[in-house]
């Protein structure tokens, strides 16, 4: 089954960004921090699913994931996110390495995403 393009797929990428803006405005930690950095993981893991999400959601006219426009948008996603913690909320912070953390997760989404998901070959008429 190509999930490229699957209504489903679709679905969970909008799903996934609703997600990320209302844990971006709680203002409960998350939790105790297990290791030094780990909010920046999270950040990458989170901008990294969304990616692919996005990649795999809304392919292009050759079955392939519009990696980079992707990958700017989700950018773009992100640096909205730091000017609302910034300016509509008490509670949280902007901080310039969370946009770090959600580009490292971006792109290593978009460069691993033709592997995990590679194209089929187009069939030819005969």
């Amino acid at each position: 089954m190509n999930i490229k393009g699957h209504p489903a797929i679709k679905l969970a990428a909008l799903g996934w960004t609703l997600a990320i803006v209302a844990l971006a405005s709680d203002g409960a930690s998350g939790g105790p921090d297990l290791f030094a950095g780990q909010d920046k993981v999270l950040h990458a893991g989170a901008f990294g699913l969304l990616a692919v999400l996005y990649g795999l959601g809304w392919p292009d006219a050759e079955d392939r994931p519009r990696r980079w426009l992707t990958a700017s948008g989700c950018f773009l996603f992100g640096v909205l996110i730091e000017i609302g913690q910034l300016l509509l909320t008490r509670t949280r912070s902007a901080e310039l390495l969370d946009l770090a953390a959600d580009l490292v997760g971006i792109v290593a989404a978009v460069v691993l995403l033709p592997y995990l998901f590679p194209t089929r070959p187009r069939e030819t008429a005969a």
